[in-house]
C-alpha cells in the first residue's frame, strides 16, 4: 500500500528512479574448426537466418574444405533441428552428428566459449570489436585441448550415468514415512533436492557476470 495526499503522487518525494538497463547483448556463432566469429544483429536466431546465415555462407564452405571425413557437430537448439534446416543439409549432403534428446552437451565449443568468455571479462572495455579481436587471439592449441579433452568427459559422462558430474542428488526412499501414500510428495523433495544442488553448485562455482555486454552462442 503507498499513502499520499491527494494530488501529490509525481512530487519529486513520492517519485523513485530505476534503472531497468542491465547491459546490453551479443548473439554469436562460431565453429571449434575453427571458423571466423559471427556477430547477429539482433537478439534472435530463426530458422531462415540460421540457414542463410550461417549454414550457406559458412558452414557449406567450412566442411566441403575439410573433406569427405567431416561431420557436423551442433545440438538440439529449435533452429538446428527444424525441417528447414534438416532438407537443406540433406540437399547439401552434409553429414550431421545426431544428439539424443536431453543429452548431455558434450559439444567441445561449450568449452571454448568458457575461455573465450574468461579472456573477455578482462577487457577494460566491452564492445563486439573487442569480443572479433580476443576471438582471433585465441590459439589453436586451445582448440586442440579442448577436443583432445573429449575422451575423458565423455568418460565422466558415462560415469555419471549421464547426469551432470560432481552434482549427486540421492534421497533414500526408504526412510519416508509410509503415511505419505502419494508418490507428488516424493517427487517434491527430489525437485527441490535438485534445485538445492544446483543452486549449492552455482554458489560454490563463484560464478558472477562482472561485464557488461554478454554474448550466447549458437553453433
Amino acid at each position: 500500500m503507498i499513502w499520499r495526499q491527494p494530488g501529490t503522487r509525481y512530487r519529486a518525494p513520492n517519485i523513485t528512479e530505476r534503472d531497468h538497463y542491465r547491459g546490453g547483448g551479443l548473439l554469436v556463432w562460431a565453429g571449434t574448426g575453427r571458423t571466423d566469429l559471427y556477430v547477429f544483429s539482433g537478439y534472435s536466431v530463426a530458422v531462415v537466418r540460421y540457414r542463410d546465415e550461417i549454414l550457406h555462407p559458412l558452414v557449406l564452405p567450412f566442411i566441403a574444405a575439410m573433406g569427405t571425413d567431416a561431420i557436423f557437430m551442433d545440438d538440439n537448439a529449435l533452429p538446428h533441428r527444424a525441417r528447414l534446416v534438416q532438407s537443406y543439409l540433406e540437399s547439401e549432403t552434409i553429414p550431421q552428428m545426431a544428439w539424443p534428446a536431453r543429452s548431455p552437451d558434450l559439444n567441445p565449443t561449450e568449452h571454448v566459449w568458457d575461455i573465450l568468455g574468461r579472456r573477455f571479462e578482462g577487457r577494460s572495455v566491452y564492445s563486439p570489436q573487442a569480443l572479433l579481436q580476443e576471438w582471433a587471439l585465441l590459439t589453436q592449441q586451445a582448440f586442440n585441448d579442448t577436443i583432445d579433452s573429449m575422451p575423458r568427459r565423455c568418460q565422466a559422462c558415462n560415469s555419471a550415468r549421464g547426469y551432470i558430474p560432481g552434482i549427486s542428488v540421492w534421497f533414500p526412499l526408504h526412510i519416508l514415512p509410509t503415511n505419505f501414500g502419494c508418490r507428488a510428495a516424493t517427487a517434491v523433495i527430489y525437485v527441490f533436492l535438485f534445485v538445492f544442488a544446483l543452486l549449492f553448485d552455482m554458489w560454490s562455482s563463484n560464478v558472477t557476470p562482472t561485464s557488461g555486454i554478454t554474448f550466447t552462442h549458437i553453433h
